[in-house]
């Protein structure tokens, strides 16, 4: 043991070097995963209104369905690592694939509530791994190259939920809701092949089989304690509510913004497209706010520009004219979802005064983050039912992201959390 180091046996955790084809299957590997990511929850957003119809549905069951995701990525902290630990990153990430897959198929297997329910419930657990997972495995195997491969990994997010939305109504016109919704289930099979190919080349390399992933190292690593508990700090609730605002109206946002474009009279078509630019503005958006940041902008200026940017858009899909403005809708809501959320991702580094309390202040934030998004699409059904219309929905949206104005004043204090 190194005199220097700080962790016992440390030699037993280092792993042989891996090999150019290793990294290039890993790469591979993580982006197919990545395009299936969010795409399955925006493609069952952008075809709710058929499952809707066919199925004979209530709107508030359908925003029962759309939020399984989000509670299962609430969980997602506490699963992935303990299945890591017990079956290895490589192999977790097999798993994930494998019921990504499935869930896709089951979903579209027959037009049947207790399928959907099913295959969505899967399909979430399988995406909550890759979520959690996805930046260790960049770390463990392309460490000089991370800011690239994450890039890379959040462009494939981002973009292919674009696509999934706007393929999403003319491969329904053509096929059915269930080939839409399947449809990226051979992207998945695509994934758990480079995910199998990733584990043989790592077995033929003789890469230790009991080496512990970067996660597993990183959750087993000691901190300095924290002296208070981030729940008791005001100014980690204002983060936390901030980013739970922001991601309700995403998720509220991506369940039901088609059906109330065609509601409100745009054709299925143009009201694919707009929700594929909802999607993919996000990328540009986080691509700016990286370059405003490292110019040292004021955060809380790009935070309240990202929360009106929320609320322009919100307000204008609810009560302002779309023709010709549509598109503005959907480029200032899409750059507020996007800005906020990367944004608070920054900020539990910057805002920490250790790792320990940076680990605190994300696991509280997304804790209540979405409990608070969980609550959107729900509730959004309900006043839609109940009113036959989409007002109530967009009243309730459009308090919330004023609301949100004010918490991005209160998340961006120029303090430390302490």
């Amino acid at each position: 043991m190194s005199k220097n180091s700080p962790y016992p046996n440390r030699q037993t955790l280092a792993i042989a070097a891996p090999s150019k084809w290793l990294v290039i299957w890993v790469v591979i590997a993580i982006l197919l995963l990545a395009v299936n990511m969010r795409a399955p929850i925006i493609g069952f957003g952008a075809v709710a209104k058929y499952i809707q119809h066919d199925l004979g549905l209530s709107t508030k069951t359908i925003g029962l369905i759309g939020t399984i995701p989000v509670t299962a990525f609430a969980a997602s902290s506490f699963i992935a690592p303990m299945i890591s630990r017990r079956i290895g990153l490589e192999n977790t990430l097999v798993l994930s694939a494998s019921m990504l897959a499935l869930g896709i198929f089951v979903r579209a297997w027959q037009p049947a509530l207790g399928f959907l329910v099913v295959g969505t419930v899967l399909l979430s657990l399988a995406i909550s791994l890759g979520n959690v997972l996805a930046p260790a495995v960049i770390k463990k195997y392309t460490p000089h190259n991370i800011g690239l491969v994450m890039g890379t990994y959040s462009m494939f997010l981002s973009v292919f939920a674009g696509v999934a939305s706007g393929v999403a109504v003319p491969l329904v016109t053509h096929a059915g809701w269930q080939f839409a919704l399947s449809v990226w289930g051979w992207v998945s099979i695509a994934a758990l092949a480079a995910w199998l190919g990733v584990v043989h080349l790592r077995l033929r390399q003789k890469i230790s089989s009991d080496d512990q992933d970067v996660l597993t190292q990183a959750l087993a690593m000691p901190q300095p304690a924290s002296q208070k508990s981030v729940w008791r700090i005001p100014l980690a609730w204002w983060i936390s509510v901030f980013m739970g605002l922001q991601s309700l109206t995403y998720y509220t946002l991506a369940s039901f913004l088609p059906s109330l474009l065609i509601d409100k009279g745009l054709s299925k078509a143009q009201a694919g497209s707009v929700g594929m630019v909802f999607q993919v503005v996000a990328f540009p958006a986080i691509l700016l706010l990286t370059r405003w940041v490292s110019n040292h902008w004021n955060l809380r200026t790009l935070a309240m520009a990202a929360a009106l940017g929320n609320l322009i858009g919100v307000v204008g899909f609810g009560f302002l004219p779309l023709e010709g403005w549509v598109w503005v809708w959907s480029v200032a809501a899409g750059f507020g979802c996007g800005v906020i959320f990367t944004l608070c991702m920054m900020i539990f580094t910057l805002k920490s005064k250790d790792s320990q309390q940076a680990a605190e202040l994300s696991g509280m934030a997304q804790t209540v983050g979405y409990s608070i998004a969980v609550t959107g699409p729900i509730v959004s059904g309900w006043l839609k039912d109940i009113s036959q219309s989409w007002t109530l929905t967009m009243v309730f949206l459009t308090v919330l992201m004023i609301a949100n104005c004010g918490f991005s004043w209160l998340a961006t204090q120029d303090k430390p959390i302490e």
